[in-house]
């Protein structure tokens, strides 16, 4: 019997022995195919940056404008005036404050910075946009919900969103008409309990009709932080209609150069790659005081929220801190037009303050749907003025402004496309 039971301990002994063996075996395996893994990872991202290097190298330099062509995009600029800004921030202010500063705050030190206007994004109301010290020279209305999207191939599908609207009565009917959000207030968002809205979740369809009627009523649709609350493989989850905005800068650290930003840029080119038209936004998110990082730029005839607003839904804005104006044929920033026999024209202006250096020499690049086509250098403090003739075969052109300085981000202006029907 002890024979046996010795027996029966030693056939136990070596099974376990074999077992941790084989385990120890596929965590070394696992190890080194993550490893290779991502030594592959390196590589790839190694080939792409040469790639872009040789592209660079290949480029010409950016015709000058000719006087009819400049001619032509001051008549189809004409009355604007380029404005600074940032489009996602949070005050305290309305019934469930999510800012540590107040409108009053805010605009001394928007005064400071040389900011002429902020879009505020209060989470879950509308009330802060009926505060008596509400501007609308200077403040443009709209909130941030979040929400999940149940059918997504996400693995986390959880996602935030700006919705802008002309006036805070837009977003009482949006709310009124998506009965998901069951919100409690009245017209002001202040005269029934506590005047909030829940995060419901939505199939992709249903968010697709949200964002259709945000749109009908002059609205704006905005994927903020994109990257850093959605988690996907592959871009698409990320794309839910055409002309609608996702943050590229996201200033929340308090600058836009670290991994948010190269993330969400990456995410943007890749979409524009696979033919989808949304524009590039930036925004510092900030819950505390007015900040300059991350920017957008605006010409607006007026300075009031309404006509920043009707700029920004037509995507003819600049996300980041150089004014860039573009036109081919009479299309602008943003929108399409058919390229055919049509020139490309665009100037870009003097930076703002934030991110000017004197006597640094900036970077502008062309982009079309191949890469890069065209550089030249700017001072930052003059205007600048080019054109070429559009090339048909095209899917679209844009522009952007570099500090290449700034190893670590050196992009600090975005223009948005201008695609090909």
């Amino acid at each position: 019997m002890k024979k046996k039971t010795r027996f029966f301990a030693f056939v136990l002994a070596f099974f376990l022995f074999s077992a941790l063996c084989l385990t120890s075996c596929s965590s070394q395996l696992a190890s080194f195919e993550e490893e290779e893994k991502t030594q592959e990872e390196v590589k790839t991202e190694k080939e792409s940056v040469k790639k872009e290097e040789e592209i660079v190298e290949k480029t010409e330099a950016i015709p000058t404008a000719t006087a009819e062509d400049r001619a032509h995009l001051e008549n189809i600029y004409a009355g604007r005036t380029a404005y600074f800004g940032d489009i996602h921030c949070h005050p305290l202010a309305g019934v469930m404050p999510d800012g540590r500063k107040t409108l009053a705050e805010w605009k001394e030190k928007m005064s400071e910075l040389g900011l002429d206007f902020v879009a505020f994004m209060n989470h879950r109301q509308i009330a802060h946009m009926y505060e008596k010290e509400w501007d609308t020279s200077i403040f443009i209305g709209g909130t941030e919900p979040a929400t999940k999207i149940v059918d997504s191939s996400a693995q986390d599908k959880s996602l935030h969103y700006n919705m802008f609207f002309p006036d805070p009565t837009d977003l009482y009917e949006i709310l009124m008409e998506f009965p998901e959000f069951n919100y409690t207030g009245g017209k002001d968002g202040i005269s029934q309990m506590e005047g909030s809205f829940s995060y419901p979740s939505f199939t992709t369809a249903r968010f697709q009709e949200l964002i259709a009627a945000i749109k009908s009523k002059g609205g704006l649709f905005v994927n903020v932080h994109p990257k850093q609350q959605m988690q996907a493989f592959g871009v698409d989850p990320y794309y839910f209609a055409d002309y609608t905005g996702l943050e590229v800068f996201y200033g929340y650290k308090g600058n836009i150069a670290g991994e948010d930003t190269k993330e969400n840029y990456k995410l943007w080119t890749k979409l524009l790659e696979k033919g989808k038209r949304v524009w590039a936004t930036a925004g510092s998110d900030s819950h505390g005081d007015a900040t300059d990082v991350a920017l957008t730029c605006i010409y607006s005839e007026k300075k009031n929220d309404d006509a920043y607003l009707s700029h920004l839904v037509e995507g003819d804005f600049v996300c980041g801190f150089a004014p860039i104006r573009m036109a081919i044929g009479n299309a602008k920033m943003g929108s399409s037009t058919d390229f055919q026999g049509k020139r490309v024209v665009f100037s870009v202006g003097a930076i703002h303050s934030a991110m000017y250096e004197e006597g640094r020499e900036y970077t502008i690049k062309v982009f079309s749907s191949e890469g890069v086509i065209y550089t030249a250098k700017t001072d930052g403090k003059e205007e600048v003025f080019f054109s070429f003739d559009a090339d048909e075969k095209v899917d679209f052109y844009r522009v952007e402004v570099l500090d290449e300085k700034r190893a670590s981000q050196p992009i600090i202006a975005i223009g948005n496309p201008i695609w090909n029907d």
